[in-house]
């Protein structure tokens, strides 16, 4: 079915949604009049598990976010697709499969997405009209960033069609496509920080340019959550000037990628099991430096660490202690870790 076939089953399915979410507020009210008060106490599953009327419901709940989930997904990506993104994009930002995509692509642009890698290279956006159109893209986007609560791919998205709707205005042809602004998020220097789900994470400062690495300086900050980081050219150049920020201490690096989990110990999501409060590293390749008010300590490649605050000395392990980071196969071939 081609998507211009689906225009006219929208009023049906914005209908199938209202009629589930209707269902949904139902379960709630359904669970306070027929469930007793002494099969509440037991916690909703098991009071559910003994009033089999429910279970309808329940499937009924369950359906509409598996549904809204779905179709969150589809129209990220063809909203990505009708601004020009490339399907390396639709890969990284969405859970669609490969297949899937491909077949959306194609019904959306009406023909095959084109070939080859993301462009990347730094020189397109040192000349002095790219750059400025990538400051403007940047502003909006770091705007955006502050100011809503909403996914990062979907900030891009409108900072790219706030950019465009600007670029118009004046008069003037838009020369950041939306694939070299996602490029530009994730760090012009091809340095790459891929965050797990539930992370809080800031930008403090970012500086690049390719002719003047004086100017050069990477500063971050981990407030909760997990990451892995893979130097770029900025980090292989000038070591010196990048710094990641976490609770327990402040990482140096030495031409790496490590891993990082923060845990605050206060209801942490999508966190690694097993896993104490404070800091977690593990070094997959180069080196790290870790400093804190307890001194200044090196990891190499293979080991592992703990940091309880920013008092206490890290403790070196040669064993994973239990940290995960499987971030999906469309993220590139980066190391991962089990457990």
């Amino acid at each position: 079915m081609r998507i211009k076939n689906l225009v006219p089953a929208a009023a049906g399915v914005a209908a199938l949604v209202a009629n589930m979410v209707f269902n949904f507020a139902l379960l709630a009210v359904l669970y306070q009049v027929m469930v007793p008060d002494e099969l509440k106490a037991q916690g909703v599953m098991a009071a559910i598990g003994k009033q089999p009327g429910l279970h309808l419901s329940l499937g009924i709940a369950n359906s509409v976010l598996a549904y809204q989930a779905g179709a969150k997904q589809i129209d990220r990506a063809v909203t990505l697709i009708n601004l020009g993104a490339r399907l390396q994009v639709l890969e990284s930002e969405t859970d669609l499969s490969y297949e899937r995509l491909l077949r959306l692509y194609k019904e959306v642009a009406g023909k095959s997405p084109s070939k080859g890698q993301l462009p990347f290279s730094t020189d397109w956006f040192m000349t002095w009209q790219p750059n400025i159109h990538a400051s403007l893209f940047l502003n909006i986007h770091e705007y955006l960033n502050k100011s809503s609560e909403i996914d990062e791919i979907d900030v891009v998205i409108k900072a790219y069609q706030l950019y465009l709707e600007q670029t118009q205005t004046q008069g003037l042809e838009a020369l950041l496509s939306v694939t070299r602004a996602w490029r530009l998020v994730k760090f012009i220097d091809n340095s790459e920080i891929t965050l797990k789900p539930s992370t809080t994470f800031k930008v403090e400062n970012f500086s690049y340019d390719a002719g003047k690495p004086d100017g050069d300086n990477a500063s971050f900050n981990l407030v909760k959550g997990g990451l892995r980081s893979v130097t770029g050219l900025l980090g292989k150049r000038n070591k010196e000037k990048f710094a990641m920020k976490t609770p327990s201490a402040t990482i140096g690096i030495r031409g790496t990628t490590f891993f990082l989990e923060y845990l605050t110990g206060k209801g942490d999501l999508d966190a690694s099991p097993g896993l104490e409060p404070g800091l977690h590293v593990h070094v997959s390749a180069g080196g790290i430096s870790i400093v804190n008010s307890a001194g200044e300590f090196r990891y190499d490649p293979g080991q592992f660490g703990f940091i309880r605050d920013d008092k206490t000395r890290p403790v070196k392990m040669f064993t994973n202690p239990g940290m995960q980071f499987t971030p999906p196969a469309s993220f590139g071939d980066a190391a991962i870790l089990t457990p």
